[in-house]
């Protein structure tokens, strides 16, 4: 018998985004495939209302499940470091059933501080909707292990929640809708360090 212990939740905590995909792949048998892209960011131009280029379709990432791995997505991010580009986990993906997944994942505006960490971890226990908190050096981020499976009403519901709870980025669930996924940064930028976990949402 195996003597490695269990990865819980609570060990997460301090942990990089990069880290935490790897867990969610160890806890998501089903999940086949994810998804991930490169982008470049620049500030927001109201002559042409985009905030990010990301690289065309065709160029989406698309590793295995049971390739997935720390030093691979550190290889992909050295990657991205050498062309000035950053990295970013999708949060649709494929299941090993055919049908497709949706990560539930949300980026805020509020500020950095005690309150709105409550009132973020509140709003998520009230969508039901237990998981992570993350801070990627100038504001929050959540991200869930629970699935929405074939259920893009769901996802759009989730997202309209955050969206009147004022907590919520309106700009990041514009891009959201628009491209029929939400994305993770995993690299470091100019925003803020690679994000960490910081609190765990049950």
């Amino acid at each position: 018998m195996s003597s490695e212990r269990l990865i819980i939740p609570e060990d997460l905590i301090g942990k990089s985004s990069k880290e935490f995909i790897v867990w969610l792949a160890k806890e998501n048998p089903q999940i086949a495939k994810f998804n991930f892209h490169f982008y470049e960011y620049r500030m927001p131009n109201p002559a042409d209302f985009k905030e990010k280029i990301a690289t065309p379709k065709e160029d989406l990432i698309i590793i295995e499940r049971s390739e997935l791995s720390k030093d691979k997505l550190e290889n992909l991010l050295d990657c991205g470091y050498a062309q000035g580009l950053l990295l970013a986990l999708n949060s649709n993906l494929l299941l090993k059933d055919g049908r497709v997944g949706q990560i539930p994942m949300m980026d805020f505006s509020c500020e950095i501080n005690r309150k709105n960490e409550g009132l973020i971890k509140r709003l998520m226990k009230e969508i039901n909707l237990p998981g992570f908190l993350i801070v990627s050096g100038n504001s929050y981020h959540t991200v869930s292990k629970e699935l929405f499976i074939d259920n893009q009403r769901g996802w759009e519901k989730f997202l309209g929640k955050c969206l009147l709870s004022n907590l919520a980025d309106y700009r990041y669930i514009g891009h959201c809708l628009d491209k029929g996924y939400s994305s993770l940064r995993i690299s470091n930028s100019e925003k803020g360090n690679e994000p960490r976990i910081v609190d765990v949402i049950l």
